[in-house]
């Protein structure tokens, strides 16, 4: 589960990458307000990031979710025993 969260998270990273501050207005907005180029480049980096992993988690999730659901419905559906169970036997 965590490879598979850590591979999307990379996938997601490389998407968002590619639709972030495409005309550089973000970069440029952040170097006239005191960073450096580096400054900028790292805070979309971590902006990017952090959404990466939220889309992620969220995926991943979702998938647990479908599980539960077909876990319980199995259950619901599953047949009753026939017999009772004499709990004064049972135990201490």
């Amino acid at each position: 589960m965590t490879t598979s969260w850590e591979n999307k998270t990379t996938y997601q990273h490389a998407e968002l990458s590619g639709l972030v501050d495409r005309s550089g207005e973000v970069a440029s907005m952040l170097t006239r307000a005191g960073a450096t180029s580096d400054q900028a480049l790292l805070a979309l980096d971590r902006v990017t990031q952090g959404q990466s992993v939220m889309l992620a988690t969220n995926e991943i999730m979702s998938y647990v979710a479908i599980a539960f659901v077909l876990a319980a419905l199995i259950i619901w559906l599953a047949p009753r025993p026939t017999r009772a169970v004499d709990l004064s036997k049972a135990g201490h």
